[in-house]
């Protein structure tokens, strides 16, 4: 019998191509487990519950907010592919494209779970699709072409017209959802039913303590401009902005070590967050 060595080769959404650095695949699944009597071991042990989910991580933010029409989430096909390595690369892929194992869910819904970046490195973006049943079977995939659609990295915040440096960004959605099951182990939905968006944005410890006195009897908008990266040596170019709308401002925490910069962490609360990414 001969191993069959895998490796991950790409995600599609609908008819779209997107390009993804990791991914995992689990059923999460629920078990009952009874006893009948005082017994070592269990009299049932049956499975209530399975909820599928497909895990990814890109720093394709772009490439991702085309699929979801620049919301945090949307309904689509998505097929995981994962194919053989072969002997020798054929043209520039090094994986066979016959045989690919294809892990496809009807309806899935994909939502944005974090987006992160420290400065000088680029966006990355933690994706989930859940609640549709996954389907595995081996497919041909010839002329399978990917790229980035565009990578980036933030620049600077800006807040009540001044522009600020930045150290690093985390957006955390954390959706809440509501998963229906009737007869059988799948669900029949998955639904969003909340969300509760929460951002931490590190900077310089004086600019941090200037914007939390700034913001500290109201609401405000935050615009976090981006830059975009750029081959053959170029210099990035403006890639437009995330903008956290009317959020609530405080400082966090300061942290300071000897011979280092001092920074300070803003801990923003927004209601809603806009996206005019390019």
């Amino acid at each position: 019998m001969t191993t069959e060595i895998r490796t991950l080769v790409g995600l599609r959404v609908n008819t779209s191509n997107l390009a993804i650095q990791s991914s995992s695949f689990n059923l999460n699944t629920e078990y009952l487990k009874l006893k009948a009597t005082a017994s070592v071991n269990n009299d049932l042990v049956a499975v209530t519950k399975i909820m599928p989910e497909i895990r990814c991580e890109t720093h394709d933010l772009k490439g991702v907010l085309n699929l979801t029409n620049n919301t945090l989430y949307s309904v689509r096909d998505v097929s995981l592919y994962l194919g053989r390595i072969a002997s020798l690369p054929t043209g520039n892929n090094y994986f066979d494209s016959t045989g690919v194992l294809s892990f496809f869910m009807n309806d899935g819904l994909l939502y944005i779970d974090s987006i992160t970046a420290n400065i000088n490195e680029p966006v990355s973006v933690s994706l989930g699709i859940r609640g549709g049943l996954v389907d595995a079977s081996s497919i041909n995939l010839s002329n399978f072409t990917i790229s980035h659609t565009s990578v980036v990295t933030p620049l600077n915040m800006t807040f009540s017209g001044n522009d600020y440096p930045l150290r690093s960004m985390t957006i955390n959605t954390n959706f809440n959802f509501y998963d229906h099951y009737e007869t059988g182990i799948t669900p029949s939905l998955s639904a969003i039913t909340g969300t509760d968006l929460a951002v931490s944005l590190e900077m310089n410890a004086h600019d941090a303590l200037a914007i939390s006195e700034a913001a500290a009897q109201g609401c405000y908008n935050l615009v976090v401009n981006l830059i975009k990266y750029r081959p053959c040596g170029q210099d990035p170019v403006s890639a437009g902005s995330i903008t956290l709308g009317n959020a609530l401002i405080k400082i966090d925490s300061l942290e300071a070590r000897l011979g280092d910069l001092a920074n300070g962490t803003l801990t923003v609360s927004p209601e809603t967050i806009t996206f005019s990414v390019t």
